[in-house]
């Protein structure tokens, strides 16, 4: 079975500054050089002889390009991609994924990690051997040993989680609570905000009412109906019912005014309508002088970039 590699290729390489410029076949060559490498486990080394067996025309305008573009760099006996280490996967990290995955196919194989198949396979068979127990019997003044042979019940771990998973398979599983078991608890799960559009974990919020005492149960039957008012109108957003009793976030709602106060408020210099206020945080047009400014920013990142050889 043959073992195909990959090499990883950003998916704005062709429009990356280096290439700028650049002809089609220069890229081509890029890209093949890469893959070329790769395959042949040089770690972005380029032999002499190698643009020339990647393209069918004369690779020479291509390869000053990605020199010039600083893409590739002139060493001895060849050419150097520049940052391969950083994309791809060196000789060294490629013999070390392999080492590991020959080590972990052993260890899975012998059903334990870090034993081998041959030590568990003796340790087996040693457990399984049948013992010889031996006892001395006196028949007519002469000691006579008796050899009685016993199979020894060897139980695999495997065996033991085994019939640990069926006894607690066969114990019953703790239903859940259904509708009309707790008409208090019932009425407050009715009440609470659903999360984006669904009402989850019923079983845990009804864990976490029962754990409340009665005086906690009836704030949070109150709380529960101004937090509601808060989430419809969207002022906050609705957090797991569980979560929202196990917190006791129902005292932060006791009264109306905890969710008007959680209103966003217009700022005072702004107008008091609200179309006025909507129009006061309506994103402003950008001006020209700022747009130039910006793209002034960009080109010189991507100048910085090329001279150090990372662009």
């Amino acid at each position: 079975m043959t073992t195909r590699a990959w090499v990883k290729l950003d998916d704005h390489m062709d429009e990356h500054s280096k290439f700028i410029g650049a002809s089609d076949l220069s890229f081509a060559l890029a890209v093949k050089a890469i893959m070329y490498s790769h395959r042949i486990n040089t770690d972005g080394f380029l032999p002499a002889g190698g643009p020339a067996r990647l393209l069918r025309e004369d690779p020479a305008d291509a390869v000053a390009d990605l020199i010039d573009s600083g893409f590739w760099a002139a060493v001895d006996g060849g050419w150097q991609i520049k940052n391969y280490e950083y994309w791809q996967q060196t000789r060294e990290m490629r013999e070390k994924q392999r080492r590991d995955g020959a080590k972990g196919g052993r260890a899975k194989a012998a059903g334990h990690k870090g034993i081998s198949s041959k030590a568990l396979a003796k340790a087996y068979q040693s457990s399984t051997k049948p013992r010889i127990a031996s006892t001395e019997v006196e028949v007519e003044g002469e000691v006579e040993r008796e050899d009685t042979r016993s199979n020894t019940n060897v139980t695999s771990k495997t065996d033991v989680t085994r019939s640990e998973g069926d006894s607690q398979e066969s114990q019953p599983r703790k239903a859940a609570p259904k509708k009309g078991d707790d008409p208090e608890f019932d009425h407050f799960w009715d009440a609470y905000p659903k999360r984006n559009g669904k009402s989850l974990h019923r079983g845990k919020a009804a864990a976490a009412w029962g754990s409340l005492s009665k005086d906690k149960q009836a704030r949070a039957r109150v709380g529960v109906g101004h937090y509601r008012t808060a989430c419809d109108s969207g002022v906050t957003l609705a957090k797991d019912a569980f979560r929202w009793l196990r917190d006791e976030a129902f005292d932060d709602w006791q009264t109306p005014a905890a969710a008007a106060a959680a209103q966003p408020q217009p700022p005072v210099s702004s107008p008091s309508s609200h179309v006025d206020w909507v129009d006061h945080y309506k994103p402003k047009p950008r001006s020209d002088e700022d747009k130039t400014r910006t793209l002034e920013l960009i080109r010189g990142i991507k100048d910085r970039l090329h001279e150090e050889g990372l662009g």
